[in-house]
């Protein structure tokens, strides 16, 4: 029997058909495992109801650069932000292109944090103090808290405590710590008075633990909300790139790296009451700030 040869070119081309279909497939596969590898942590026990890599993205314009703290208002779909150089207050519809307002409240100070609670609101100081006001504007009337803690420090995170009646605060940088522990301070509610030693302290072993890749050296915290459903806490931190998951009683449950090219440098974050989770960037070195929206699924 005469044996038949295809030229070289059809050869190929019956190999490349036969191949296709197993290229697909690894594909498929290989973006099935990347959506998953956003979504929930290497090792841990909760799983975040958040496409984190896929956000809606509201840009803020020129000059509101340093956003470093934001706080839903469920009186209209706004958020308050204040930023990192001067004593304002800012109201930004969440919508694209938002007109933004501004109000005044005190002198320029490196604020890092706020917090809406009962009407009011609460602004944190990189020092470890708390400015609060009614949320009215113009604003007629600010008090300060004392110092959380003394020494050389450095807090950029604040918000609600969801097992009592006080703020939260957490060292980003304090000189009663050592790189291996995190301190967290209170603020009470009622009596507009912060207690004199740490109420929590984070441990720099457990995050790693639950970390997958290379350890971190250092917890660095700059922002954190309740998740209105769970009571969970979200707490970012834009140096070391990391979203950290806690329960209502400070214990870490997961850490999520976040993407920098989503997460440029993350200072704010915030729930709405179904749950959206927003995140706002500072501008960095190059571009614009802005608020990312990512809906709970």
């Amino acid at each position: 029997m005469t044996k038949r040869f295809l030229p070289q070119r059809y050869k190929t081309s019956f190999a490349m058909k036969k191949l296709l279909p197993i290229s697909k497939m690894l594909l498929l596969t290989l973006q099935a495992v990347f959506l998953i590898s956003c979504h929930q942590p290497a090792r841990g026990q909760v799983s975040v109801p958040y496409q984190l890599n896929r956000p809606e993205v509201i840009e803020l314009k020129k000059g509101v650069d340093n956003i470093s703290g934001i706080a839903y208002s469920t009186a209209g779909h706004v958020v308050y932000a204040i930023d990192d150089d001067h004593g304002d207050v800012y109201k930004i519809p969440l919508q694209q292109d938002p007109q933004i307002e501004k109000w005044h409240f005190g002198a320029p100070e490196d604020f890092e944090d706020i917090v809406l609670v009962n009407n009011n609101i609460y602004v944190l100081s990189s020092k470890g103090r708390i400015a609060y006001m009614p949320l009215r504007f113009p604003v007629t009337s600010v008090q300060y808290s004392g110092l959380a803690a003394k020494g050389k420090n450095n807090f950029e995170t604040l918000f609600k405590d969801p097992a009592s009646n006080r703020l939260l605060m957490v060292c980003k940088e304090c000189s009663a710590d050592s790189k291996k522990k995190t301190s967290v301070f209170a603020f009470d509610l009622d009596k507009k008075e912060m207690l004199p030693e740490p109420v929590a302290t984070l441990h720099l072993k457990e995050v790693n633990a639950l970390l997958s890749g290379d350890p971190i050296k250092e917890l660095r915290p700059s922002a954190a909300a309740v998740q209105p459903q769970t009571g969970e806490i979200y707490m970012l931190a834009s140096v070391n790139k990391l979203l950290l998951i806690l329960d209502r009683q400070l214990r870490i449950k997961a850490v999520y790296r976040l993407d920098p090219k989503i997460f440029k440098q993350p200072e704010g974050i915030t729930f709405s009451p179904a749950g959206d989770l927003l995140i706002s960037n500072e501008a960095g070195k190059k571009g614009k700030a802005d608020i990312l929206i990512f809906r709970k699924k």
